[in-house]
C-alpha cells in the first residue's frame, strides 16, 4: 500500500511541471521554426506575453493619471508594436530584408491589444506620440495605414530623417527629450517591441511587447 502511494505521488509531482511549463520568448532573431511555435503553438505564448505587456502598460498609465499630471503623453513604436509584420514575414521565411519590405509596403496587421491601449489613452485625454524608425519618405503611407487601422484625432508622428545615421536608441531618446522640452509633455508610458525603443531618458514606464523575429540595436 505504501509503495503504491509513493508511486502515485511521484507521478503527480512529475506531471505538474509539464503542465505548467511555458517556453520563454525566443531570443531575436530566432529560427523560423521557433518563431512560428511561439506565435502559433498550443501554449499561445505570444498572446500571453503580449497580454501581460499591455496589462502592465495599462496599469501604469491609470496609476500615473491619478496624480493628475499636466500634459500627459504616451509613446508608441509602430512596427511590431502597433502593426504586426508576422503574417507577411512568415511568407518570406522571416528574412530580415523581406521583413523591411513588408513594413515599407505596410503589409501588416493591427496588434489589437496595443491598439486598445492607444484608444484607452485617447479617451483619457493622453497625448499620443508615435516614434518610428521609418524614414520621413514613408510619412504619407504611414498616416494612411494608421487611419485605415482606426487612428482618429490628433497625434504626433516622428519619423527618422532620410540621412539620419544614429542608432535607434539614440534617435528615439533624443526625440522623446525634444518633445518633452518643446511641448512641456510628461511621458507616462513608452511601449515598443525593441529595447532600443524604450531604453534611455524620457520614457516613463518602459514596456516591451514580444518580438522574436528581429533585433534592432
Amino acid at each position: 500500500m505504501r509503495r503504491t502511494r509513493y508511486v502515485l505521488l511521484a507521478a503527480a509531482a512529475s506531471a505538474v511541471p509539464l503542465a505548467a511549463a511555458q517556453a520563454d520568448e525566443p531570443s531575436a532573431p530566432a529560427t523560423p521554426q521557433a518563431i512560428v511555435e511561439y506565435y502559433e503553438g498550443p501554449a499561445k505564448e505570444f498572446d500571453k506575453d503580449l497580454s501581460a505587456a499591455t496589462k502592465k502598460a495599462t496599469r501604469a498609465l491609470k496609476s500615473k493619471l491619478k496624480k493628475k499630471p499636466k500634459k500627459p503623453a504616451i509613446v508608441f513604436d509602430i512596427d511590431d508594436t502597433l502593426e504586426s509584420t508576422y503574417r507577411c514575414a512568415k511568407g518570406k521565411n522571416f528574412d530580415r530584408r523581406e521583413i523591411t519590405i513588408c513594413q515599407a509596403r505596410t503589409d501588416q496587421d493591427p496588434i489589437k491589444p496595443v491598439w486598445r491601449l492607444l484608444k484607452a489613452a485617447q479617451k483619457r485625454k493622453v497625448k499620443i506620440i508615435l516614434i518610428t524608425g521609418r524614414p520621413q519618405g514613408f510619412a504619407k503611407a504611414t498616416r494612411d495605414q494608421l487611419r485605415r487601422d482606426g487612428l482618429r484625432g490628433k497625434y504626433t508622428l516622428v519619423l527618422k530623417g532620410n540621412s539620419d545615421n544614429r542608432d535607434a536608441k539614440t534617435y528615439k531618446t533624443e526625440a522623446r527629450r525634444k518633445l518633452q522640452r518643446s511641448r512641456k509633455l510628461k511621458i507616462l508610458v513608452n511601449i515598443g517591441d525593441q529595447r532600443s525603443d524604450i531604453d534611455g531618458a524620457a520614457s516613463g514606464t518602459r514596456v516591451k511587447v514580444p518580438n522574436p523575429m528581429y533585433f534592432t540595436p
